[in-house]
């Protein structure tokens, strides 16, 4: 994709190591007891790493980015994984996630979202806020279309989602629930000429997308945000509908599952398999998307979209040396009008490799950087925070 933005993206670390005479933490924690740690055992090294952990887990991480349809981009990042309730000494930790950004040509986004465990685990809440005004590249509609028509088109956007689950077995594993899902694309800036112009696609002028929907989520995995063993599988079915406050009918449905192995020693291989299906009158910022920085790297996101979507993706972990470890993986999927019509011919690949730093040993958090290539020119660059999948 020869016209495809080109975003450089710098993730300034010095946070993590600055201040480190201010963290006296020198202690760890075993099963039975705790164990004083004498300085002068620890390298140089591994305590650095030790105050940087803790000084991640207070700071938010400043973000700088150039991309040429924004002009430069400043930010703060913030990502914690907490228990929400000290004497819930059972529950998974809860996942906290905030961005806040600017770009010299006028556009910001706003993001918050948190993934919250209550009741030893009997009680799974999702929510995210989102304010966005930013622009995104668009090709057209489907599997086939030419890179020559890249556009740019400028959304501007409130949205949220809730979702409420319970588990509904002794084990905990399996979860089912209510979901809210909530956008509001207040402005749409496009191109003269336009492909949504052009064929007033639905969602040209904005509009509100509103829905109700049932989750399903069934999870063994031994570390939810960097497994090693375990399965999970995650389905969900919505309804928008005007009796929900939405401008646009239509039905939605994803299905994401995952197996993991330990082959030996901490090397893991992952597995994804992903599906989405959309019907009805689909605004084309509800399409399925292809790409992004989770499934399909190597393809900026909603480079190719569709109302249908399947990918499957691999990942090879391996640990380098101390907090370092890296990756590699490979993808394939497409986009189609239905599963009628969806084949595995004109298959999209992807491949790529990837930097992980350990900054959470309680709950495997990495820091990640990913570099992804597709087809063609077709090449991302990503940071981010627990793994893709």
């Amino acid at each position: 994709m020869n016209q495809i933005r080109k975003e450089l993206v710098l993730l300034i670390l010095l946070v993590l190591i600055s201040g480190c005479s201010s963290v006296k933490n020198t202690s760890i924690q075993s099963s039975k007891d705790t164990i004083e740690v004498n300085k002068d055992t620890l390298s140089k090294f591994e305590r650095y790493s030790q105050k940087g952990e803790a000084l991640f887990k207070i700071l938010p991480v400043p973000v700088l980015a150039y991309s040429t349809e924004s002009g430069t981009i400043f930010g703060l990042a913030k990502y914690n994984l907490l228990n929400l309730v000290k004497s819930d000494t059972i529950s998974h930790d809860s996942k906290f996630d905030a961005l806040v950004s600017y770009a010299t040509k006028g556009q910001y986004k706003g993001v918050i979202s948190g993934d919250m465990f209550f009741n030893e685990n009997k009680l799974n809440v999702t929510a995210g806020v989102r304010y966005i005004k930013f622009p995104s590249f668009i090709f057209g509609v489907g599997n086939t279309i030419s890179e020559d028509n890249i556009e740019s088109v400028i959304t501007e956007s409130f949205e949220f989602d809730i979702g409420v689950l319970r588990s509904i077995n002794q084990k905990k594993t399996l979860y089912a629930g209510a979901l809210v899902q909530f956008k509001n694309y207040t402005a749409i800036d496009t191109e003269p000429d336009s492909f949504i112009t052009r064929t007033n696609y639905p969602g040209v002028d904005g509009g509100v997308s509103s829905g109700l929907g049932l989750g399903i989520i069934y999870d063994t995995r031994d570390f939810r945000f960097n497994a090693k063993n375990g399965f999970y599988l995650k389905t969900n079915f919505f309804l928008f509908n005007k009796a929900f406050g939405s401008d646009y009918k239509y039905n939605s449905f994803e299905l994401d599952i995952r197996k993991y192995f330990n082959p030996w020693l901490e090397h893991v291989i992952a597995l994804q398999v992903y599906t989405q299906a959309n019907s009805g009158n689909v605004p084309f910022y509800s399409l399925a998307l292809l790409g992004g920085d989770q499934r399909m790297r190597g393809y900026y996101k909603g480079a190719l979209r569709d109302k249908v979507i399947g990918d499957a993706q691999i990942e090879y972990r391996l640990p380098i040396w101390s907090i370092f470890g890296a990756t590699a993986f490979a993808s394939a999927g497409r986009v189609s009008a239905d599963y009628k019509s969806f084949d595995f011919n004109n298959l999209r690949y992807g491949a790529g490799i990837g930097l992980r730093v350990l900054l959470d040993k309680k709950n495997r958090g990495n820091l990640r950087f990913d570099f992804g290539y597709g087809a063609g020119d077709a090449q991302t660059f990503s940071i981010g925070f627990t793994e893709a999948f």
